[in-house]
């Protein structure tokens, strides 16, 4: 600051005193040798004093203290790329924010020569995903991947990208990576969860999302992923219950006894069916039902009842539940389906009939009745169920639209009338 105020106040003296000088003709004669001078004016005169006062100066430092004098010079001058090269960065970085591909490509290579920093290479390449087919996406990532080997910075746009493609041999290659260098990564454990799922890999899937859901209790992540959660848990402990006989579930954020139970009524009737035991599974399932009202026990119980070749037994012991207390409107539905899919029409028709009004406005209980009427070749009921499914008011366009088609040109290339 101190230097900027003097600087100020020294070019205001001199031009207070050059503008004197010039004014008043004010001029020094100067005698080089023999009759041989020049006039130069004053303020001239003290100028170029001061200048030469300033290259004595910078002479002397330079002799006297040569190492300094030579890394204020190369100062300046890194300095000065630096600035040159930010703006390079910045013009970049605009062509990237605006998608701008070909002013993206420009300023690459005007970085080019300066070994531009791995960042600016990854959004380059982010640039052209919308220019580039996948198999030259992947080379490129291939030849960083070989220029930069365990590197954190490239590996995740590098994982998103497999992801992506939906290569999940690379992305599961590509997660383990990550993993291994920083462990617990959200973004390793999302990659290999999606991989898990892909290839139908429950226990890994379910332990991904478990790692997720203690590591990240509070992030949005893990609320949008609790329903599919206990999705992937059901379909594991259909699928392999043995492995799941010690899997808690006290990392839930909402966990509660019932739940627990839940998944012990899915690992024993799942144990059960593949014993060869169909009907104590389907029993297993209906006293878990009585005691939790879980509705993922009924569609548990549905799976189980195609899963057995229709088995008769188990569509009465569904008949027996929906005669008891627990009926629900969930039970009612699935009852009638399969009363339907086994042919006996007639206690479909009054097993629908036994709805409520908002029950009896659901599409799939409408469509059910429709099905139902129409293997009974009752039209009048069949007539009804149909026109919920289509409203007539669906048909026919509203006041506004029927103008605009009453008023819209007519094509030359219509059929002769």
């Amino acid at each position: 600051m101190r230097r900027i105020l003097g600087f100020s106040l020294l070019t205001v003296l001199l031009g207070a005193f050059g503008y004197f000088s010039t004014i008043n003709n004010q001029t020094v004669e100067v005698q080089l040798y023999g009759p041989v001078s020049i006039h130069v004016s004053l303020w001239v005169l003290v100028l170029g004093t001061l200048v030469l006062g300033w290259l004595l100066t910078e002479i002397y430092l330079m002799i006297r203290h040569p190492d300094r004098w030579f890394a204020r010079i190369r100062g300046g001058w890194q300095a000065r790329r630096n600035t040159k090269w930010q703006q390079r960065l910045d013009d970049f970085q605009t062509a990237y924010l605006r998608h701008d591909l070909g002013a993206a490509r420009k300023a690459l290579k005007r970085i080019q020569g300066d070994a531009p920093p791995l960042s600016v290479v990854l959004q380059s390449l982010a640039l052209q995903r919308y220019a580039l087919g996948g198999d030259a996406l992947k080379e490129e990532y291939a030849k960083l991947r070989e220029q930069h080997p365990q590197n954190l910075e490239l590996l995740l746009p590098y994982l998103r990208a497999a992801l992506e493609w939906e290569d999940w041999d690379l992305a599961g290659q590509l997660g383990r990576e990550l993993d291994r260098l920083q462990p617990g990564h959200p973004v390793a454990l999302e990659g290999l969860r999606q991989v898990a799922i892909a290839q139908s890999e429950w226990m890994v899937c379910l332990e991904q999302e478990r790692a997720l859901m203690e590591r990240f209790p509070q992030s949005v992540v893990v609320e949008n992923l609790t329903e599919a959660h206990l999705a992937h848990l059901r379909q594991a402990f259909r699928t392999m219950p043995k492995r799941l006989e010690n899997w808690k579930l006290n990392y839930l954020p909402k966990r509660d006894k019932a739940l627990q139970n839940l998944f012990e009524v899915f690992g024993d009737a799942a144990k059960l069916h593949g014993a060869g035991e169909a009907y104590q599974a389907a029993k297993r399932l209906k006293k878990g039902f009585e005691k939790t009202g879980a509705p993922e026990l009924l569609e548990e119980l549905e799976h189980l009842y195609h899963a057995s070749g229709a088995s008769e037994a188990i569509l009465e012991l569904i008949g027996e539940l929906y005669g008891s207390k627990y009926r629900t409107p969930l039970l009612r539905l699935i009852y009638a389906k399969l009363l339907y899919q086994n042919g006996r029409y007639g206690d479909a028709a009054q097993v629908l009939a036994d709805t409520d009004e908002e029950e009896a406005a659901n599409e799939p209980v409408v469509q059910l009745k429709f099905l139902v009427a129409m293997r009974q070749e009752n039209a009048q009921e069949a007539l009804a169920a149909a026109a919920q499914l289509l409203p007539e008011q669906s048909l026919i366009p509203s006041g506004r639209e029927a103008a605009t088609l009453l008023l819209a040109p007519k094509s030359d290339d219509g059929p002769p009338a």
